[in-house]
């Protein structure tokens, strides 16, 4: 991965630095593992996350 964010802190976990280490990992194939989130719906959907979960709280404070 490539990061283009500002706080990265996915990369930093993937102990990616900055952008020439990153392409050594992809042309090196460097793997880590990473936890992934399922989150299934009762309409019958679903979604998945890593890194973070976010549900729309903010945007609902927002609005009101």
């Amino acid at each position: 991965m490539i990061a283009a964010g500002t706080g990265n802190s996915f990369m930093r976990e993937l102990h990616v630095k900055n952008l020439s280490n990153a392409i050594y990992h992809i042309v090196r194939g460097v793997h880590y593992p990473i936890d992934i989130c399922k989150v299934d719906f009762a309409d019958g959907n679903s979604c998945y996350a890593f890194n973070s979960l976010h549900w729309g709280l903010a945007s609902k404070v927002n609005e009101r």
